[in-house]
């Protein structure tokens, strides 16, 4: 027999105190009476008694000592090796996603493993090996083989829970191979069987004897979040736009809030019925210049709804970064009007500058707007020129043309909900493009292209080149009136987020939030399997025999009271 706990063993003094404290006689005082008559008659009644008297005390005096013995010993924490075979164990811990769901309210499925282990480990005999494996976000042992119970109850506290799936099929793998190294080990898996490929899993391990699967929890409703992502708008930069996925894993329908908040700060919360299995997609559309960490919080409608339509909380949350763009820099040089400045300094999120002199290069994160004035060589970077006058190393100009119709318009990019078809234009120039450009036409007439972009064909290059082949300020109103959105486009592409979409969506892992599906039917009846493995400890049995011993004392102290 081994004790967990040795140094209990200085208690030990605590016994024979209580032993002497039954032998130790009060010394007698001497009393003056007027007469011996009735004390006689009692004298004689005890000194009959007198035998039986001491052997009570004696009894009681043996009974405190083993009670005060049984709670050293429990203070101790014996182990007994002849409880259970030193076999080897592998403990195959599931701490993916699902396990942090709370079937009582209290402690998740991951704390009970935690617990059961710890159990196991704490009671085992000194001559077992226990090697320590996790199944998220992959397989991997935290505790190599030991026998030596605080190394692996040491390691057994440092495993976090995790919000990866269960690679359970990987786990299995591994543990199989780590078993061969040990003979007769045996392999106990602490999992509630929510995991992708679990019929799979199942029947790999069915005729397995040396296999045991021990239930956790229970099948449970729940609703999530299974995706999130968000995008900035491209035709308003100071809006956005959030893509969420919503599940109901419930057998009823379900009212849900979603909470939307960017840095803490609420921005929207609206509402949504899902019917029962229902898994629904939703895009909201929201206004914040500034940019942060976007957080989704799924709650139940009705704060009064049963706890049993959700027991998972951790999936009910699902944050990511809405990416902030410093205001572009719009550099406007030459003849340019009023009305182009005041559009373009209505735009969200711009810095307008006008500038005399030319620039060598356009800076990085700005925009060079060239009205009018066409040099031959123009600056390297983002450059937009609008209505040329003068040819350049993009183009050839003719004379103008003194009015021409839109003959097609596509809804791309920089004529994105502008529709210039049959529009009259005033003050267009036939164009002919150079060569070395790739060119990309937006907008065209007969005689000429319009609106165009050109980028070098030299792919060490990231120049970019808008030419507005027309007269914004002699336009028609109503034409004017597009003028806005016109330049607007031109901006969000100068940005570089026209072409933003809903990248790298955060997809979790659906099967870690269904929790009404799993191997429970194949794993509850493994659970004495695992209590096998985690006998009763002695402490447990000396301190309810302590118990029943001061029961007994108790009985005795009463009897000796009443006579």
């Amino acid at each position: 027999m081994s004790f967990v706990n040795p140094l209990a063993l200085w208690l030990a003094i605590i016994p024979a105190l209580v032993l002497l404290a039954y032998f130790i006689r009060a010394n007698t005082r001497e009393k003056h009476v007027a007469t011996l008559f009735l004390w006689e008659e009692a004298f004689r009644k005890s000194v009959a008694r007198a035998p039986s008297f001491k052997l009570r005390r004696i009894i009681s005096a043996l009974i405190a000592t083993l009670i005060a013995t049984l709670v050293l010993l429990a203070l101790c924490e014996p182990r007994a090796k002849f409880l259970r075979a030193s076999r080897p164990l592998v403990i195959l811990l599931d701490n993916s996603a699902s396990m942090a769901a709370r079937d009582n309210g209290v402690d998740s499925r991951f704390d009970d493993a935690v617990k059961l282990a710890k159990r196991i480990v704490l009671h085992k005999s000194d001559a077992q090996e226990v090697l320590v494996m996790t199944t998220a976000p992959h397989a991997q042992v935290v505790c190599p083989y030991v026998s030596d119970a605080k190394v692996a109850l040491r390691e057994l506290e440092s495993i976090e829970q995790s919000e990866a799936p269960c690679d359970a099929l990987a786990a299995l793998e591994q543990a199989r191979f780590l078993q061969s190294a040990r003979e007769d080990a045996s392999i106990l898996f602490l999992s509630d069987g929510v995991f992708r490929d679990a019929q799979l899993f199942a029947e790999q391990i069915e005729a397995d004897e040396t296999f045991h699967w021990t239930a956790l929890g229970q099948p449970r409703g729940n609703i999530a979040i299974t995706a999130f992502s968000s995008r900035r708008n491209p035709s308003a930069i100071d809006s956005f736009e959030s893509f969420i996925e919503l599940a109901n894993y419930t057998d009823q329908p379900v009212d849900v809030a979603l909470e939307l908040d960017l840095d803490d700060s609420p921005i929207d919360m609206p509402t949504y019925r899902l019917e029962p299995h229902e898994v629904v997609a939703k895009v909201v559309s929201n206004s914040a210049a500034a940019g942060g960490q976007l957080r989704a919080i799924l709650t139940l409608a009705d704060p009064n709804a049963s706890t049993a339509l959700n027991a998972r909380t951790d999936d009910d949350q699902a944050s990511c970064v809405l990416e902030e763009f410093p205001p572009l820099k719009i550099l406007l040089h030459g003849r340019h009007s009023l009305f182009v400045e005041t559009v373009f300094r209505t735009q969200p999120n711009v810095e307008v500058e006008i500038i005399e002199e030319m620039p060598e290069s356009v800076p990085e994160g700005a925009l060079l707007v060239l009205c009018e004035e066409t040099p031959q060589t123009l600056p390297k970077g983002r450059v937009a020129i609008l209505e040329p006058r003068n040819s350049c190393e993009l183009f050839d100009l003719d004379e103008p043309l003194d009015q021409t119709v839109v003959e097609d318009s596509l809804d791309r990019e920089l004529t994105r909900y502008v529709n210039f078809r049959n529009a009259s234009i005033t003050r267009a120039r036939p164009l002919a493009l150079n060569a070395d450009y790739d060119a990309m036409i937006y907008a065209e007439a007969p005689e000429t292209p319009l609106v165009i972009k050109l980028t070098p064909k030299s792919s060490d290059s990231n120049d970019v080149y808008y030419v507005f082949n027309f007269s914004c300020e002699s336009a028609a109103l109503a034409l004017q009136s597009l003028f806005p959105i016109l330049f607007a486009n031109l901006v969000a592409d100068a940005r570089g987020v026209s072409d933003y979409d809903y990248a790298n969506v955060a997809e979790f892992v659906r099967e870690e939030s269904d929790l009404s599906h799993g191997l429970f039917d194949h794993i509850t009846a493994s659970q004495e399997v695992a209590l096998a493995h985690a006998q009763t400890p002695l402490w447990f049995i000396l301190a309810i025999a302590a118990t029943l011993l001061a029961c007994v004392e108790f009985y005795l102290y009463a009897r000796r009271k009443l006579e």
